[in-house]
């Protein structure tokens, strides 16, 4: 089978460093101007939660410029797949790793590809720190680590999910096939 390679929706991204980068300088401008001016609450505790608010969209515009240099999303290949859509960054997911994969529908008309594995406990340990915080809430949240959702790629979504589930199908009846193999001789 050929790699299928997937980028990223980077368009989400773009509007997101937009919106942020405006409300940034909203802030500026209610800290410079609108803070000493006003009379509801003291202008220094005015400025503090202006720029707590503040901290959030320069947040904001780091880590969507980080995902905007990452060339591609989602790749399928002959030894399973890797899912760059969240933040963890999984790296490879093997196909003989994975129990199920199926799609939920969310509010908003949005769906979600949902890969669940044998061993979650081997793959969280493949990312630590603050990733690993965030894949272990995923994995309570969502009950997996990898949730591929409909808006999160340049690709037809549908398209998407019948590559990988056929995929995914061929791998479980080539390892079936297997264990019928090397049952037969020790049968005979």
């Amino acid at each position: 089978m050929n790699r299928i390679e997937i980028p990223l929706n980077k368009t989400r991204m773009k509007i997101a460093i937009v919106l942020s980068s405006i409300l940034i300088l909203y802030g500026i401008y209610l800290m410079a101007f609108v803070a000493y001016s006003q009379q509801v609450m003291h202008p220094l505790l005015m400025i503090g939660i202006t720029a707590a608010v503040m901290s959030i969209f320069v947040f904001s515009i780091l880590y969507n410029v980080k995902k905007i240099r990452i060339p591609i999303g989602f790749v399928i290949s002959d030894e399973g797949i890797i899912d760059n859509t969240a933040s963890t960054e999984l790296g490879l997911i093997r196909w003989d790793e994975m129990t199920t994969v199926k799609v939920e529908s969310f509010a908003l008309n949005s769906k979600a590809l949902l890969v669940y594995v044998r061993d979650p406990k081997s793959v969280l340990d493949r990312v630590k720190g603050r990733k690993g915080r965030y894949v272990r809430s995923n994995m309570k949240v969502q009950g997996t680590m990898v949730a591929v959702t409909s808006k999160a790629l340049v690709y037809n979504f549908d398209e998407l999910v019948k590559i990988v589930k056929d995929r995914f199908k061929e791998e479980e009846a080539k390892k079936q096939q297997n264990k019928e193999t090397q049952e037969a001789p020790a049968n005979a």
